[in-house]
C-alpha cells in the first residue's frame, strides 16, 4: 500500500447522554464541576446507579455517595471547616489498650463487685477514673458529631441564602429539616449490618435529595415563596 495515500477515517458517532440526564441533573453536574469538582463523579455515579445501572446492592453505594456529598458540601460552600471526623476504630483500639493495661478483661469475665445498698438493685464494676473519663469523652464527641451534622446543614444553606444572619436560620429551617432527614436516611444505610437488598424508600429519598440540591445549585432562597414551593414538591 502506498503510504502517501490518505487513510480513510471514520468519525465516531457522538455519545448521546442517557435519558436519565435531565436538564436539572446536567445543571447539578455542571455546578459540581465548577464549584466542587471532587464531588462531581460521586454525584454522577449515584445517578447512574439509580437510573441507568441498578446493580445489586446499589442502595449501599448510593448511600455512601449521598453521605459524602452531605458531609463535604457545607465546608466547600461556606468555607468553614467542621471538626475532624471521629475515627471510631482508632478510638476503640486506644480504649482496648487502656483496658488491658488496667487488667480489665473484655470477655465479660470480671466478677461483679457489689457494695452496700446497691448490692441487690444495681450491681456494678469498678473501673479506673482515666478509663471512665476516656469512655465519657468518646460518648460526648459522638453526640457532638450528630449535632455538628445538623449545624453543617445550616451552614450550607445559610451560605447561599440572602438576608441577615438573624433572619436566615428561621427562614431556612423547614428546608434544612427536609435535607437532613433525607440524607440521614442514606447515612443509616451505609452501615454494613443493614440489609442492602431493602430499597424501600430509596426513590423517594433520592428525589428529595436531588430536589433540594437542585434548588441549592440555583442559589435559591431569594424569596420565602420558593422555599414553600420546594417543600410542596417534596411532599407531593
Amino acid at each position: 500500500m502506498n503510504s502517501d495515500q490518505p487513510r480513510s477515517t471514520v468519525t465516531p458517532a457522538p455519545i448521546l447522554p442517557s435519558r436519565c440526564w435531565t436538564a436539572e441533573r446536567l445543571e447539578i453536574k455542571s455546578w459540581f464541576e465548577k464549584n466542587a469538582p471532587s464531588l462531581r463523579p460521586v454525584y454522577e455515579g449515584a445517578v447512574l446507579l439509580m437510573y441507568e445501572h441498578p446493580l445489586p446492592g446499589r442502595v449501599h453505594f448510593v448511600s455512601h455517595a449521598v453521605r459524602d456529598i452531605r458531609n463535604r458540601l457545607p465546608d466547600i460552600i461556606s468555607g468553614v471547616e467542621r471538626a475532624p471526623r471521629l475515627e471510631y476504630t482508632n478510638e476503640l483500639d486506644g480504649l482496648a489498650v487502656e483496658f488491658r493495661r488496667a487488667s480489665l478483661p473484655i470477655n465479660r469475665s470480671l466478677p461483679v463487685q457489689q457494695t452496700g445498698e446497691q448490692a441487690s438493685s444495681s450491681p456494678g464494676i469498678l473501673i479506673p477514673i482515666p478509663i471512665y473519663d476516656r469512655i465519657a469523652d468518646l460518648i460526648k464527641r459522638h453526640e457532638d458529631v450528630y449535632e455538628t451534622n445538623r449545624e453543617a446543614a445550616n451552614r450550607l444553606f445559610e451560605a447561599v441564602s440572602p438576608g441577615s444572619e438573624g433572619d436566615k436560620r428561621a427562614a431556612i429551617a423547614p428546608i434544612v429539616k427536609h435535607w437532613f432527614d433525607a440524607t440521614e436516611w442514606f447515612v443509616r444505610k451505609t452501615h454494613v449490618g443493614k440489609d442492602i437488598r431493602d430499597e424501600k424508600g430509596l426513590d423517594e429519598k433520592f428525589a428529595i435529595f436531588e430536589t433540594t440540591l437542585s434548588a441549592l445549585v440555583r442559589s435559591f432562597f431569594t424569596t420565602l415563596d420558593e422555599i414553600d414551593e420546594i417543600l410542596e414538591d417534596t411532599n407531593s
